[in-house]
């Protein structure tokens, strides 16, 4: 062909066909991966993950092509999943058996390894029965009571807190210590009347300096 000649119609139309067939190819191919790899919309069963622990989990649902996520740590365990060991799985959403398209995210909620750790309040103002009130609300168990001078403190005369005792050491207002902590009371001594606490058999005895 001389350099002045055009290119025929058939050629021009050849060369389009090639082009515009590589393109659909490589769509093609570009799309086909994308769903080999995510295997987006296609429809999947969440697995039960609850009760496993927390690697485990994941490792469960990254085979089934959906992403395990922490979301929190749960301290509070319904009577129901009691069972649950710590450091496992206690919730996930979707929950198990849903619908789940490929790389969906589940949340997974895990149960703390230890208790919730609550703060104690300032009790250096408050009297035996409202720190008693107070502990219950928050969790702590009264464990002994004492009066300062080692005589039995008098139930009916409410005497005023002077310290807070647990592991044999002084609580700071403040503190903050587990949930469920046995807790020894030291309130001012009063008249000598024997006082029952409001907890179980008592296991150990402060020493008082």
């Amino acid at each position: 062909m001389k350099p002045t000649d055009k290119p025929s119609l058939k050629i021009i139309l050849k060369n389009a066909l090639g082009a515009a067939t590589l393109f659909l190819l490589l769509i093609f191919l570009t799309f086909g991966m994308f769903r080999w790899v995510t295997r987006h919309g296609e429809e999947i069963v969440v697995p039960k993950v609850v009760g496993i622990p927390m690697e485990q989990a994941m490792e469960m649902l990254d085979d089934a092509s959906l992403e395990g996520v922490f979301a929190d740590t749960l301290f509070d365990v319904p009577d129901s999943l009691k069972q649950v060991p710590k450091g496992s799985v206690l919730e996930q959403i979707p929950q198990a058996g849903s619908l789940a398209k490929g790389g969906r995210k589940i949340r997974l909620f895990v149960r703390a390894l230890g208790e919730a750790r609550i703060s104690v309040p300032d009790y250096h103002s408050m009297s035996l029965r409202a720190l008693q009130a107070d502990f219950k609300e928050r969790g702590f168990v009264v464990q002994q009571i004492l009066a300062s001078d080692r005589s039995a403190p008098k139930l009916d005369m409410n005497p005023p807190v002077l310290e807070v005792l647990f592991k044999g050491k002084k609580l700071q207002p403040g503190s903050r210590i587990e949930k469920g902590s046995k807790l020894v009371v030291i309130v001012d001594p009063l008249l000598n009347q024997t006082l029952t606490p409001d907890s179980a058999v008592t296991d150990f005895e402060i020493p008082l300096e």
